[in-house]
């Protein structure tokens, strides 16, 4: 009897231990399938760049297992480089792949600085980040696996889901005929009878306008939402009124003209008016100072004249009040003769510009008795005697007509060109010392075939120095400018 019992007892006891085993077996398997997904994470450093991992440091490789559904990669350290994202199906061959910056964001496949992007892996065997084009540095990067794929986020962070909201709690939802409007109980247009605590729109259903008056003293509203002002065209400080087929707008205070014709003001007042205007006529009674053709803008007190073209007074950019603000030409000398070393009147006003294009033209040049040089040289000045040469053009030691250009560079580095081909340059000294004429930086100093750059001022004149025995006319020249 004891002995039976004993054998039923160690016959219970073999089983439990079978079923102890056969558990532990399938937790075994169910731990290496497990430790089969989640890969360990690869680390490495990427130093070089190639286009197929061939160069050593140019990739970080890491396996993953198709039954995977996505990855992660880090990348830090202090590198400048470009680094792509890439996957395989087939352990061969390699495509980008769309990351997701982990602090929400645009996918990229690629990129050049640091952070931390999510993949989905889903049936690849493989993921890496290979450098394509490297130039310093060193970028610290980290690979690891997931069973999951990321979830994808939009650009402002939301997960990005559909929901059919036709149903909100077994109740239908409400529209009122608008797309994506979700109302409670109803809804109502601005000014309609509220019923059913609806969700009010802000919109008008035309009854409702607010009638408004607005205006300057004789300006008002018209109903029905329409606002329309109706500007004072009188100028009460000023006797001027509208005239013609013109049209007005107004400042708050004033009526002011955009012209097609007709002069700008009728009456004597210009401090008004803020406007450019063509004028075209010259009616009795228009604002002091603008002609009867030109176009002026108005300069807080009187009105100035924008003009290109030649200017054929001393002041080739200013006349008078008036501006000229675009670029032309004018005559710095007139053909005639120098029969000994001579300066020109200088032109004021030519600050602001550019470019300055001479043109020196040579008609004759007396060279009877074998001797007879010649010098030209143009000059800038901002104050007289305080000038200094920017052009010496090539002396003139023969007869015959001759012709020079030279362009002054007014924006460039002070610098020096000579006239070899191609031009040498020669960087200014940091100051020019330009008081006495021919020592240092003054008149007179600058070689022949050269030209200075960066250093223009607010006047400019010639400067012709004859040697020789001079007994006829001499040379025969005229000499213009071109500015921008």
């Amino acid at each position: 009897m004891n002995f039976s019992m004993r054998s039923k007892q160690m016959a219970s006891f073999r089983r439990n231990c079978l079923r102890i085993a056969i558990a532990c077996f399938l937790m075994a398997i169910a731990a290496t399938r497990l430790m089969a997904q989640v890969n360990p994470a690869v680390r490495g450093f990427n130093t070089a760049a190639s286009t197929d991992c061939s160069t050593s440091g140019s990739c970080v490789i890491a396996t993953v297992s198709p039954n995977n559904g996505g990855a992660a990669v880090a990348i830090s350290g202090t590198y400048s480089a470009t680094n792509q994202f890439e996957g395989t199906v087939d352990g061969s061959n390699w495509a980008a792949i769309t990351g997701v910056p982990l602090t929400v964001g645009t996918g990229v496949t690629s990129t050049t600085g640091t952070g931390s992007w999510q993949f989905s892996t889903s049936g690849l065997i493989g993921i890496r980040v290979r450098t394509s084009a490297f130039t310093s540095g060193a970028a610290n990067i980290t690979i690891q696996s997931g069973l999951n794929p990321p979830t994808t986020l939009s650009s402002s962070g939301a997960v990005t889901a559909s929901q059919n909201l036709a149903q909100v709690g077994g109740n239908t939802v409400v529209t009122g005929g608008v797309n994506g409007l979700l109302a409670v109980g109803g809804a109502a247009a601005s000014g309609a009878a509220l019923s059913g605590n609806p969700v009010r729109i802000g919109a008008s259903d035309g009854t409702n306008a607010v009638n408004l008056t607005v205006g300057n003293g004789n300006g008002s509203a018209v109903s029905g939402g329409v606002l329309t002002v109706v500007p004072s065209l009188w100028q009460t400080t000023n006797t001027w009124a509208p005239t013609g087929n013109l049209t007005y707008n107004t400042d708050g205070r004033n009526g002011d003209l955009i012209p097609a014709d007709g002069p700008m003001l009728q009456g004597t007042s210009s401090t008004v008016f803020n406007r450019q205007r063509d004028v075209t006529t010259g009616a009795t009674g228009q604002s002091a100072g603008i002609a009867t053709s030109g176009t002026y803008v108005y300069n807080g007190t009187t009105f100035d004249a924008q003009k290109s073209g030649s200017a054929t007074s001393t002041d080739p950019h200013f006349a008078a009040a008036n501006v000229y603000v675009a670029g032309g030409s004018f005559t710095l000398q007139a053909s005639g003769n120098a029969t000994s070393t001579t300066t020109g009147t200088a032109k004021t006003g030519v600050a602001g510009f550019k470019q300055h294009i001479l043109d020196f033209n040579v008609t004759a040049a007396e060279r009877d008795s074998a001797n007879e040089t010649y010098d030209m040289y143009v000059q800038m000045c901002d104050s007289l005697p305080a000038c200094w040469d920017v052009v010496h053009f090539t002396q003139i030691a023969t007869t015959g007509a001759k012709q020079f250009i030279a362009a002054i560079n007014c924006e460039l580095q002070p610098q020096t060109i000579t006239t070899a081909g191609p031009g040498v340059v020669s960087v200014n000294t940091a100051t020019m010392k330009t008081d006495t004429g021919g020592s240092n930086e003054g008149t007179r100093t600058l070689a022949a075939g050269t030209v200075r750059h960066g250093v223009c001022g607010d006047r400019i004149r010639y400067d012709v120095v004859i040697a020789g025995t001079i007994g006829g006319t001499g040379l025969t020249f005229s000499i213009t400018d071109t500015v921008r």
